[in-house]
């Protein structure tokens, strides 16, 4: 079985920050305040599709991500995010292969935090597939939204 992963359509995922109020909470303790959409486009569009190994994932360097069968497990306990994880899962059984965006994760020196794409990197996971990610690095100078230059 195989996932081709592709870059993923960031306006597609603007939801993931405007309407989730952990993840404006989270960023704003890091200095990231994004009013409009295209900032956020701005600073995602920052980011490179690379090989992740979830292996160098653990609780206590990643926020916002599930990185165990339990963890997994409870989310699939969500009617909404079981369809659509079975939805992605039926594909990849019947046709032996997926494209799907790749997740994206915001690297906050060297705290990762999983901004889009649970279902998918899970999915991956489940399955032993490698995984890629949209990884957006965030420098400890760049905490500061001043920092930023547009």
């Amino acid at each position: 079985m195989k996932i081709n992963w592709n870059k993923p359509d960031l306006n597609s995922e603007l939801g993931e920050y405007f309407e989730n109020d952990f993840t404006k909470k989270f960023f704003k303790t890091k200095g990231l305040v994004f009013d409009t959409h295209e900032d956020l486009i701005h600073f995602l569009e920052t980011g490179v599709l690379l090989d992740i190994d979830p292996k160098k994932f653990n609780a206590s360097n990643t926020v916002n991500m599930t990185l165990t069968k339990k963890e997994f497990e409870d989310e699939l306990k969500d009617p909404e995010y079981k369809r659509s994880f079975d939805s992605m899962e039926s594909v990849l059984l019947e046709q032996g292969a997926i494209t799907l965006p790749a997740p994206i994760i915001v690297n906050f020196s060297g705290l990762f935090y999983g901004f889009a794409g649970n279902r998918r990197m899970n999915l991956a996971l489940k399955h032993g597939i490698p995984l890629k990610a949209w990884r957006v690095n965030v420098s400890e100078k760049a905490f500061s939204i001043d920092n930023f230059l547009w």
